[in-house]
């Protein structure tokens, strides 16, 4: 269970804390999309869709790798 958090910074030190390798996005729990969707859409370099489930254009959860706080928060650079 992560932290009832709107700190992102928060959240992402928690899931690095615990190691966390993958994170599940499902309408299993409103606290889902409360705390954690923003944080995935706020650092979406963080997370990689590993797989979903349902429909693909319009799918009911997904499972996101975690890839972990050494991965930079800035767009990538386009080349000239």
């Amino acid at each position: 269970v992560y932290p009832f958090t709107n700190d992102d910074i928060e959240m992402l030190a928690f899931l690095d804390e615990i190691d966390a390798n993958y994170v599940v996005i499902a309408s299993l729990s409103p606290a889902t999309f409360r705390y954690l969707v923003p944080v995935v859409r706020s650092v979406p370099n963080r997370f990689a869709v590993e797989h979903t489930v349902g429909d693909p254009a319009a799918p009911t959860a997904w499972v996101l790798a975690y890839l972990g706080s050494g991965v930079s928060d800035s767009p990538p650079i386009e080349p000239d």
